[in-house]
């Protein structure tokens, strides 16, 4: 064959040093191997599949060598894993057992030299693995560093010539080559692959700003970038990381929700170098945790979410096999962790508009309610109905405070106990959550009120509650009272949720104020025209009595008058023996008309306010 013929076959360009000797050998009797290797060779360095590599790697070898049968580990420094098994009657599949420490495969990865075992049952190494056949252990080398083995069998002893070995060398030369190129078409592969997943992500993420579906959409097309098998969703809370999310847990409840220190070791790390961070093993790092349940995990991975240059929380992924995360992962993982953060924000912002716009109309129609409410009950009975909406309580207390008597008066509810609490009876001077809300002047939460100072344990033990916060009502230094926003379930209050809290209550406490108010001044116009009427009424009285008086005088005055003309015609034309009696007679009237003229004119000094 032909310098220019070996040169067509690409075998030249491949292994110049061993191609100059080809004239000698194919002088000996190989032509026709040759001729076999060289297309072995173009085969190989034409497919990038690495499936199809291998199983080309042993179908050639079994060909070239009529062996029995052939097999490929990869080796990666320190241990095998298989990667090809193929006999001489065209079965496929893994070997009966996997390459012994102290066997043949291993000394063959471990020094990369050739190991030749013409008689397997007289060699040491197969001292208690006796089969009756020959065995040639070859290493795949790549710049020097051995990437696998190649173990080609014999069903019975043999001799393998110079010219036999030259050709497992060639094709395991080939093989490497071969190898690394579909490793790295592989890497490409899954470059490309991974860039077009971050895409769909990407697009997926942004389609939706429930913040509920992106969380469990990124735990879903993280496993597309990242294999995994559990992984969860952690946003900073305060000093630690609430879990939003979670997937693959043996016990889906126990982890979602829970909260654990920011301050451990490799949280830190995500947010001083703001990049991802992978544990190969946790049983060999002593700053991971392990936590009962969790004892599966064997490799793990931190990545941070970052939003505008602020880690806002992470991912962690879990795997039960050692090594599952390597730079390459940690590198898609952050790419993926980017997108994943960008959505969560869109989603929180979103979530929080959408949470101002109900708060600001359930304010605003709590105080127009209010404001047209008839009386004061109906606006403290709103309120209770409306408050509990603000962080969907399980039932909402309203108390008034009586600052004279020092004591709290129930005054409506909402939920359960709605007819029950305003007849409560409390005594003056005992302790109260209202009292202590108001003397704070700030909100108040009683996460756990059977162990809370401010909470009166006879009232806690009417009532299913276990978490309050406490809103004051005050109205500059007037004291109103309280509303009481109950949870029946343990209950964490954030500062948003308690600030928003305080907010409403100082615009209702003006509302409420306003209310008793101007139920002070109905009652105190309703008194005065009550007052009014009754006033009233005597004027009516004393102006009949007046008319009935005036009637009477009337009368009165016409009879003096009568028996005055009478007498004085009887003084004329009586008899006079009898004047003295007519003179006294009408002296007596006289006076009578007196009296009655002096009557009148009190009358009306009276009705003209002199008196």
């Amino acid at each position: 064959m032909s310098e220019k013929r070996t040169r067509g076959l690409g075998l030249t360009q491949t292994h110049p040093k061993r191609w100059r000797q080809w004239p000698r050998i194919i002088e000996r009797r190989w032509r026709q191997e040759i001729l076999e290797v060289a297309q072995a060779s173009l085969h190989l360095t034409s497919s990038l599949e690495l499936e199809r590599v291998l199983e080309s790697i042993l179908a050639y070898a079994l060909k070239l060598l009529a062996a029995y049968g052939a097999h490929i580990f990869l080796y990666d420094g320190s241990r095998l894993t298989f990667a090809a098994a193929l006999w001489s009657d065209g079965r496929r599949g893994e070997p009966y057992a996997l390459p012994r420490e102290d066997g043949l495969t291993y000394q063959v990865a471990r020094s990369g030299q050739r190991m030749v075992v013409p008689d397997v049952d007289h060699h040491s190494l197969f001292e208690n693995y006796r089969w009756g056949g020959a065995i040639v252990g070859l290493p795949i080398l790549l710049e020097g560093q051995v990437q696998g083995v190649m173990n080609v069998a014999f069903e019975r002893p043999r001799h393998f010539d110079q010219d036999e070995l030259w050709l497992l060398d060639l094709l395991a030369e080939q093989a490497a080559n071969t190898l690394q190129n579909a490793r790295l078409f592989a890497a490409e592969r899954r470059q490309r692959q991974a860039t077009e997943t971050l895409r769909e992500v990407t697009a997926a993420l942004t389609s939706t700003l429930d913040l509920d579906q992106v969380l469990n959409s990124i735990l879903g097309h993280l496993a597309k970038v990242v294999p995994y098998d559990s992984a969860s969703v952690m946003l900073l809370e305060g000093d630690g990381l609430r879990v939003v999310a979670g997937r693959g847990f043996p016990d889906p409840a126990r982890i979602e929700g829970a909260i654990f220190p920011a301050a451990s070791p490799h949280f830190e790390t995500l947010y001083q170098t703001q990049q991802a961070h992978f544990v190969p093993d946790v049983y060999l790092d002593d700053r991971f945790e392990r936590w009962e349940g969790f004892e599966y995990i064997r490799g793990w991975m931190g990545v941070p979410l970052i939003a505008r240059g602020q880690v806002i929380g992470c991912l962690t992924l879990d795997s039960r096999t050692v090594g599952a995360f390597g730079q390459a992962a940690a590198a898609l993982a952050q790419g993926f962790a980017n997108q994943a953060a960008v959505a969560i924000q869109n989603a929180q912002l979103f979530q929080e508009s959408q949470r101002q716009a109900r708060y600001a109309t359930l304010v605003n129609k709590m105080i127009y309610e209010a404001a047209v409410a008839r009386d004061l009950r109906t606006v403290l009975q709103t309120l209770a109905d409306r408050m509990g909406q603000l962080l969907n309580a399980d039932g909402c207390y309203i108390t008034l405070w009586d600052e004279g008597r020092r004591k709290v008066i129930p005054a409506a509810a909402s939920g359960q106990f709605a007819e029950i609490y305003p007849l409560l009876h409390t005594e003056p001077g005992e302790v109260t959550m209202t009292e202590a809300v108001l003397q704070n002047g700030r909100a108040l939460a009683a996460e756990d009120v059977f162990h809370s100072p401010y909470v009166n344990q006879r009232v806690v033990a009417l009532f299913p509650t276990h978490s309050l916060l406490a809103l004051p009502f005050l109205a500059g230094a007037q004291k109103i009272g309280a509303a009481l926003l109950a949870f029946d379930q343990p209950r964490h209050f954030t500062a948003e949720e308690i600030a928003r809290g305080e907010q409403a209550a100082s615009q209702i406490a003006l509302a409420l104020h306003r209310a008793q108010v101007l139920e002070t001044l109905e009652q105190r116009v309703e008194q005065r025209t009550r007052e009014l009427s009754r006033a009233n009424e005597q004027l009516q009285e004393l102006d009949r009595l007046k008319t009935r008086f005036m009637a009477d005088v009337s009368h009165e005055l016409r009879t003096p008058i009568t028996n005055l003309g009478l007498y004085l015609s009887l003084l004329k034309q009586g008899k006079p023996e009898k004047q003295a009696s007519y003179l006294q007679t009408l002296e007596q009237q006289v006076a009578r008309l007196e009296q009655l003229v002096s009557a009148v004119l009190n009358l009306s000094r009276l009705e003209a306010g002199g008196g």
